[in-house]
Protein backbone atom coordinates (compact mmCIF):
# COMPACT_ATOMS: atom_id res chain seq x y z
CA UNK A 1 0.00 0.00 0.00
CA UNK A 2 1.48 3.19 -1.15
CA UNK A 3 1.07 5.96 1.40
CA UNK A 4 0.55 9.76 0.99
CA UNK A 5 2.28 12.31 2.65
CA UNK A 6 -0.02 15.33 1.48
CA UNK A 7 1.85 18.59 0.29
CA UNK A 8 0.41 21.56 1.67
CA UNK A 9 2.35 24.02 -0.71
CA UNK A 10 -0.90 23.02 -2.93
CA UNK A 11 -3.59 23.77 -0.24
CA UNK A 12 -5.33 27.15 -0.25
CA UNK A 13 -2.82 28.90 1.79
CA UNK A 14 -5.81 31.89 2.98
CA UNK A 15 -7.77 28.64 4.81
CA UNK A 16 -4.58 26.53 5.99
CA UNK A 17 -5.61 25.27 9.22
CA UNK A 18 -9.27 23.97 7.43
CA UNK A 19 -6.87 22.03 4.96
CA UNK A 20 -5.29 20.26 7.74
CA UNK A 21 -8.30 19.51 9.39
CA UNK A 22 -9.65 17.69 6.32
CA UNK A 23 -6.95 15.52 5.90
CA UNK A 24 -7.25 14.38 9.31
CA UNK A 25 -7.58 10.30 8.79
CA UNK A 26 -6.69 10.08 4.85
CA UNK A 27 -3.17 11.66 4.87
CA UNK A 28 -0.26 9.65 6.47
CA UNK A 29 1.54 12.79 6.79
CA UNK A 30 1.45 16.32 5.75
CA UNK A 31 4.58 17.49 3.52
CA UNK A 32 5.71 20.92 4.64
CA UNK A 33 8.33 22.51 2.50
CA UNK A 34 10.21 24.99 3.57
CA UNK A 35 12.01 27.44 1.05
CA UNK A 36 14.48 30.18 1.45
CA UNK A 37 14.44 31.88 -1.99
CA UNK A 38 17.91 31.59 -1.90
CA UNK A 39 18.17 27.51 -2.25
CA UNK A 40 15.25 27.35 -3.91
CA UNK A 41 13.89 30.26 -5.59
CA UNK A 42 10.20 30.23 -4.00
CA UNK A 43 9.90 30.90 -0.07
CA UNK A 44 7.41 28.79 2.06
CA UNK A 45 6.75 28.04 5.36
CA UNK A 46 8.34 28.55 8.86
CA UNK A 47 8.55 27.26 12.37
CA UNK A 48 5.68 29.78 13.82
CA UNK A 49 3.77 28.23 11.19
CA UNK A 50 4.28 24.57 12.12
CA UNK A 51 3.71 25.27 15.83
CA UNK A 52 0.60 26.81 15.05
CA UNK A 53 -0.67 24.06 12.75
CA UNK A 54 0.14 20.99 15.27
CA UNK A 55 -2.31 21.23 17.70
CA UNK A 56 -5.07 20.78 14.93
CA UNK A 57 -4.11 17.47 13.77
CA UNK A 58 -2.49 14.27 15.09
CA UNK A 59 -0.73 13.52 11.93
CA UNK A 60 2.67 13.47 11.61
CA UNK A 61 4.34 16.70 10.07
CA UNK A 62 6.63 15.66 7.14
CA UNK A 63 9.06 18.98 7.16
CA UNK A 64 11.23 18.88 3.99
CA UNK A 65 14.13 21.96 4.62
CA UNK A 66 15.00 23.27 1.09
CA UNK A 67 17.79 26.14 2.14
CA UNK A 68 20.80 26.63 2.68
CA UNK A 69 22.40 25.73 6.09
CA UNK A 70 19.43 23.58 6.42
CA UNK A 71 21.44 22.85 10.24
CA UNK A 72 20.41 26.02 11.89
CA UNK A 73 16.83 25.44 11.18
CA UNK A 74 16.37 21.84 12.29
CA UNK A 75 15.76 23.03 16.07
CA UNK A 76 13.37 25.23 15.55
CA UNK A 77 11.06 22.81 13.61
CA UNK A 78 12.19 19.94 15.78
CA UNK A 79 10.59 22.18 18.40
CA UNK A 80 7.74 23.38 16.42
CA UNK A 81 6.63 19.90 15.93
CA UNK A 82 8.19 18.48 13.17
CA UNK A 83 8.03 14.39 12.91
CA UNK A 84 9.69 13.84 10.21
CA UNK A 85 13.13 16.51 9.12
CA UNK A 86 14.40 15.81 5.89
CA UNK A 87 17.45 17.74 4.97
CA UNK A 88 18.14 18.73 1.26
CA UNK A 89 21.59 16.97 0.29
CA UNK A 90 22.96 19.80 -1.93
CA UNK A 91 22.77 22.34 0.73
CA UNK A 92 24.41 21.32 3.46
CA UNK A 93 28.44 20.82 3.46
CA UNK A 94 27.66 18.05 6.40
CA UNK A 95 25.07 16.10 5.35
CA UNK A 96 25.69 12.91 7.83
CA UNK A 97 26.01 15.77 10.93
CA UNK A 98 22.37 17.90 9.93
CA UNK A 99 20.57 13.88 9.78
CA UNK A 100 22.40 12.96 12.93
CA UNK A 101 21.18 16.32 14.74
CA UNK A 102 17.76 15.49 13.69
CA UNK A 103 18.18 11.63 15.55
CA UNK A 104 19.97 12.92 18.06
CA UNK A 105 17.12 15.45 18.52
CA UNK A 106 14.30 12.13 18.33
CA UNK A 107 13.07 12.98 14.72
CA UNK A 108 12.67 10.61 12.00
CA UNK A 109 15.85 12.18 9.52
CA UNK A 110 15.44 12.02 6.01
CA UNK A 111 18.02 13.07 2.86
CA UNK A 112 16.27 14.51 -0.36
CA UNK A 113 18.02 13.86 -3.35
CA UNK A 114 17.70 16.62 -6.54
CA UNK A 115 17.06 15.07 -10.28
CA UNK A 116 21.14 15.54 -10.97
CA UNK A 117 22.33 13.54 -7.19
CA UNK A 118 23.41 10.25 -7.74
CA UNK A 119 21.89 8.12 -5.13
CA UNK A 120 25.09 6.44 -4.13
CA UNK A 121 25.74 9.19 -1.98
CA UNK A 122 23.38 8.19 0.87
CA UNK A 123 25.36 5.22 1.39
CA UNK A 124 26.84 6.72 4.43
CA UNK A 125 23.88 7.65 5.89
CA UNK A 126 22.04 4.71 5.61
CA UNK A 127 22.65 3.71 9.41
CA UNK A 128 21.30 7.22 10.09
CA UNK A 129 18.09 7.89 7.68
CA UNK A 130 14.35 6.67 7.74
CA UNK A 131 13.21 8.05 4.37
CA UNK A 132 15.34 9.03 0.82
CA UNK A 133 13.40 11.76 -0.53
CA UNK A 134 13.51 11.39 -4.70
CA UNK A 135 12.62 14.70 -6.49
CA UNK A 136 11.15 14.13 -9.71
CA UNK A 137 11.24 17.79 -10.90
CA UNK A 138 13.66 20.09 -10.28
CA UNK A 139 13.76 21.89 -6.93
CA UNK A 140 10.96 24.42 -5.58
CA UNK A 141 8.91 25.34 -9.33
CA UNK A 142 5.59 23.37 -9.75
CA UNK A 143 3.92 22.16 -12.72
CA UNK A 144 6.79 21.00 -14.28
CA UNK A 145 6.83 17.20 -15.89
CA UNK A 146 8.09 14.27 -14.36
CA UNK A 147 11.71 13.99 -15.22
CA UNK A 148 11.61 10.52 -17.68
CA UNK A 149 14.88 8.65 -15.45
CA UNK A 150 13.04 9.62 -12.32
CA UNK A 151 11.50 5.81 -12.23
CA UNK A 152 14.62 4.19 -13.15
CA UNK A 153 16.74 6.07 -10.00
CA UNK A 154 13.93 5.01 -7.34
CA UNK A 155 14.20 1.80 -8.77
CA UNK A 156 17.91 1.67 -8.93
CA UNK A 157 17.36 3.03 -4.95
CA UNK A 158 15.69 0.43 -3.83
CA UNK A 159 17.84 -2.18 -5.08
CA UNK A 160 20.44 -0.63 -3.42
CA UNK A 161 18.36 -0.89 -0.14
CA UNK A 162 17.95 -4.15 -0.35
CA UNK A 163 21.55 -5.03 -1.34
CA UNK A 164 22.78 -3.26 2.00
CA UNK A 165 19.53 -5.00 3.94
CA UNK A 166 18.21 -1.39 4.28
CA UNK A 167 14.93 -2.34 3.11
CA UNK A 168 12.86 -0.56 6.05
CA UNK A 169 13.88 2.94 4.79
CA UNK A 170 11.11 4.49 3.26
CA UNK A 171 11.29 5.83 -0.81
CA UNK A 172 9.21 8.66 -1.13
CA UNK A 173 8.53 10.69 -4.32
CA UNK A 174 8.05 14.11 -4.82
CA UNK A 175 7.33 16.30 -7.83
CA UNK A 176 5.10 15.61 -10.78
CA UNK A 177 2.76 13.70 -8.27
CA UNK A 178 -0.31 12.83 -11.32
CA UNK A 179 -2.84 9.93 -12.32
CA UNK A 180 -0.51 8.89 -14.85
CA UNK A 181 3.13 8.93 -12.47
CA UNK A 182 1.52 7.34 -9.41
CA UNK A 183 1.28 3.86 -10.58
CA UNK A 184 4.72 4.13 -12.49
CA UNK A 185 6.21 5.23 -9.58
CA UNK A 186 5.06 3.12 -6.89
CA UNK A 187 5.70 0.14 -9.23
CA UNK A 188 9.74 1.39 -9.29
CA UNK A 189 9.68 1.19 -5.70
CA UNK A 190 8.31 4.04 -4.00
CA UNK A 191 6.59 3.53 -0.39
CA UNK A 192 5.32 7.45 0.00
CA UNK A 193 4.04 9.50 -2.62
CA UNK A 194 4.24 13.59 -1.93
CA UNK A 195 0.71 14.65 -3.76
CA UNK A 196 -0.07 18.16 -3.72
CA UNK A 197 -2.87 19.56 -6.88
CA UNK A 198 -3.79 15.69 -7.23
CA UNK A 199 -4.92 15.72 -3.91
CA UNK A 200 -6.69 19.58 -3.41
CA UNK A 201 -8.08 18.92 -6.96
CA UNK A 202 -10.17 16.12 -6.57
CA UNK A 203 -12.53 14.54 -3.42
CA UNK A 204 -10.25 13.63 -0.60
CA UNK A 205 -12.26 10.88 0.38
CA UNK A 206 -11.88 9.32 -3.12
CA UNK A 207 -8.41 10.20 -4.64
CA UNK A 208 -6.38 9.25 -1.08
CA UNK A 209 -7.82 5.89 -0.82
CA UNK A 210 -7.33 5.22 -4.36
CA UNK A 211 -3.61 6.09 -4.25
CA UNK A 212 -3.45 3.62 -1.06
CA UNK A 213 -4.86 1.03 -2.69
CA UNK A 214 -1.60 1.05 -5.29
CA UNK A 215 1.10 -1.77 -4.89
CA UNK A 216 4.30 -2.51 -6.82
CA UNK A 217 3.50 -5.03 -9.35
CA UNK A 218 -0.29 -3.49 -9.99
Amino acid sequence: MAKCSVSLWSADLTNLGQAVRDLEGYADYLHIDVSDGHFSPSMLFFPDLVKSLRPLTETPFDVHIMANEPEKFIPQFAEAGADVITIQYEATSDPLAAVSEVQRLGKTPGIALSPETPIDVVEPLLDIVGIVLILGTQIGVKGQDMIPTTYDKIRSLRQLLESRDKGHILIMADGAIRTHTVEKLVDAGADVLVPGSLVFQNKIEEIIPWLHSLERGK
